[in-house]
């Protein structure tokens, strides 16, 4: 595999192909990927961290101005700072990131509007954004909008997000903003009913080259991975001899720091815990970042039942 060429942070989502064409994971269902988990640094650094600011913020939500921090479980909306946010795909991030629950009324929001910065030429705006692990009936809509001097506040990006055990990596170019002082504003809104509804925002910064020292989170993983995939339309369903269970990363552990467009080898752990014997069956690329990767690539052993 090779890093990306463009800073960032990545998961490439891998399954297994049996020789009769079944795809299968890992899990109880053998239906969830395991996955490679890396960031790619490059000289730029962080010129505005949104989450170490968040008190310098004016929150509000439809139901009128908030402090913050708030109180969990406000009906009022609340936004609170987490140390160590889990994201819906069960990794927990050693950056810190922004929790938002919006007002508990349909299509209620929340909002945090920042001080004016200084966008430069080449400053990104990056986080990783997902329903906080465990709020199953999420459904939510983020929103980078601005507001520059008192003209009116008008949108940048948008995006829904449902909890689906997914997480996506925001990574924008502010370069149609550059020169100018920014109010930023981070929005959540629900897509409907705002039951369950509890959005992150994880390690939110606007980036900028020869800022200081990158970013270098490093997240770990409770337990099994616990990510879990749909099934692709259109693919042999697994049959029931065909199980598999995470064992290790035996290289490129989660989180591990590339440079741009740096190879290296990603070697999983697995076991055998399905029946049958896997001969002549292959590991598959499924969804996410390839990295450069095969679309698949053919155990090169036989693996019996018990076996790793």
């Amino acid at each position: 595999m090779t890093s990306p060429a463009t800073a960032g942070h990545y998961f490439g989502y891998w399954k297994f192909k049996s020789n009769s064409g079944g795809v299968f994971g890992i899990g109880s269902t053998a239906n969830k990927s395991f996955w490679v988990e890396i960031y790619v640094s490059s000289s730029s650094g962080v010129a505005y961290d949104f989450t170490a600011n968040a008190g310098s913020a004016a929150w509000s939500s439809g139901a009128g101005a908030l402090t913050f921090p708030g109180t969990d479980g406000s009906a009022n909306g609340f936004g609170l700072k987490l140390d160590q946010p889990k994201l819906e795909s069960g990794v927990t991030s050693a950056k810190a990131g922004l929790l938002f629950v919006p007002n508990n009324v349909t299509n209620g929001y929340i909002q945090a509007s920042y001080p004016a910065f200084r966008v430069q030429t080449g400053d990104r705006f990056q986080a990783t954004i997902g329903c906080e692990y465990g709020a199953t009936t999420c459904y939510a809509a983020y929103s980078l909008n601005y507001q520059i001097g008192s003209g009116p506040v008008k949108t940048f990006w948008t995006f829904r997000e449902k909890y689906e055990g997914w997480t996506y990596n925001v990574n924008l170019n502010l370069n149609a903003l550059a020169g100018q002082d920014v109010k930023f504003i981070l929005v959540t809104s629900a897509y409907g009913s705002p039951t369950g509804d509890r959005a992150l925002w994880v390690n939110p910064i606007i980036s900028r080259a020869g800022a200081g020292t990158p970013p270098t989170a490093t997240p770990t993983v409770t337990g099994t991975p616990p990510t879990p995939t749909p099934t692709r339309t259109g693919t042999v369903q697994p049959n029931a001899c065909d199980r598999a269970q995470f064992i290790s990363d035996v290289t490129v552990p989660d989180g591990t720091a590339f440079a741009p467009g740096i190879g290296f080898s990603k070697t999983w752990r697995l076991k055998n815990v399905g029946t049958c014997t896997w001969t002549n069956y292959s590991i598959m690329f499924d969804t996410g970042e390839k990295m450069g990767g095969p679309d698949s690539a053919l155990i090169p052993t036989t693996v019996a039942p018990g076996q790793t």
